[in-house]
């Protein structure tokens, strides 16, 4: 509350010592001592995460080009971004206030595409996502954003966690 917020303590709450994630070698995406969480990789070995910022409760999204490349940091300094995607040419993810964005890094541009709801996937020119008409929220039914054209379409009224499967 105080950290966060700017918010007294009440005396009669009883605060524990916070918690540092426990993190096994074997779980490890990056070499750091915060959360990691939402990995998504690629055929083409990229490598997606949100991890989490430093004396902070958000997210940022991180990628790994490859086995040596150095972990880039996507999401800008005060955004909160997390379970990204990716085709490994393009990286999609959620906002933590709600909308899809979308890195391509060919070209390095960051992009919101939608400010309501939220990526599932990502392949060539389509991004799937859910819930466009659903204000910081998830579900209610599959959108495609069609990168060339830059044009929504829904495709279904209800449903989520849309996969791209080849042409479907």
């Amino acid at each position: 509350l105080g950290k966060e917020f700017d918010l007294p303590i009440p005396e009669a709450l009883e605060t524990k010592p916070t918690r540092k994630p426990v993190i096994s070698a074997a779980e490890v995406v990056s070499e750091t001592d915060v959360l990691q969480r939402d990995v998504h990789a690629s055929e083409s070995g990229l490598v997606v995460w949100a991890q989490g910022v430093p004396d902070s409760s958000s997210l940022h999204v991180y990628a790994k080009l490859d086995e040596t490349s150095a972990p880039l940091k996507l999401t800008p300094d005060g955004q909160f971004e997390y379970m990204p995607k990716t085709d490994g040419k393009k990286i999609v993810c959620y906002r933590q206030s709600g909308g899809v964005v979308l890195y391509d890094l060919n070209s390095g541009e960051r992009k919101i595409i939608s400010e309501t709801g939220g990526p599932t996937a990502v392949a060539g020119d389509w991004v799937a996502a859910q819930g466009r008409e659903i204000e910081d929220g998830l579900g209610g039914g599959i959108y495609l954003w069609n990168v060339s054209t830059k044009r929504w379409e829904q495709i279904s009224e209800s449903g989520d966690t849309a996969r791209i499967d080849g042409e479907y």
